[in-house]
């Protein structure tokens, strides 16, 4: 994984995370499990309709299996999508000045919704030491690039909300931040 500036506690952090993931797996494992008893159970679903259930409950079955498995293929994405929309959200923020409470709380809530503080300890004291000083939006644009290019369209939202959120206080450093984000767009 590659970072563009440190953040040491995020690498521990993103090891712990890959437990979620087993936890996925051992859930669907569970789901299997407990279709399997029911089925042998009593003698097995009545024969009136037994194909099209087994057939529906073994589709949403591989739905999972696929979809655990695409999670396991990037175990980090989930991750590297929360730290590039927070990074440019933080940058954006602090080009207002210092980062206030409330846009902290707003862009935890918009890169982790409710599950925030639910986050792990390491990776939550890596987003803590961006606080502290959070990067230039050149360094915020390269980061996000780095770690899910594909979540530029979330880091743009992320600004437009900020923006809308907190459009009484816009700064011209903001609107500065903004020009330049766009200007980094345009130019990749």
């Amino acid at each position: 994984m590659l970072f563009l500036f440190a953040v040491p506690a995020l690498t521990i952090t993103i090891a712990e995370a890959l437990g979620y993931s087993t936890i996925l797996v051992a859930s669907g494992y569970v789901a299997k499990t407990a279709y399997d008893s029911a089925s042998d159970r009593d003698g097995g679903f009545e024969r009136q309709g037994e194909s099209r259930a087994k057939a529906a409950a073994d589709f949403q079955l591989s739905q999972f299996e696929k979809a655990v498995k695409e999670l396991r293929a990037d175990e980090n994405m989930y991750f590297n999508v929360i730290l590039a929309v927070a990074t440019v959200g933080y940058a954006y923020a602090a080009s207002y000045g210092e980062v206030s409470d409330d846009m902290r709380n707003y862009i935890d809530d918009f890169v982790a919704g409710q599950g925030a503080e639910h986050l792990p300890p390491g990776f939550r004291q890596g987003l803590n030491e961006l606080l502290t000083s959070p990067p230039n939006v050149e360094l915020a644009y390269a980061s996000a690039m780095a770690l899910a290019p594909n979540a530029i369209v979330h880091c743009n939202t992320i600004i437009e909300l900020l923006a809308e959120r907190f459009e009484g206080s816009t700064s011209l450093t903001a609107q500065e931040f903004v020009s330049n984000w766009n200007q980094l767009k345009a130019a990749a």
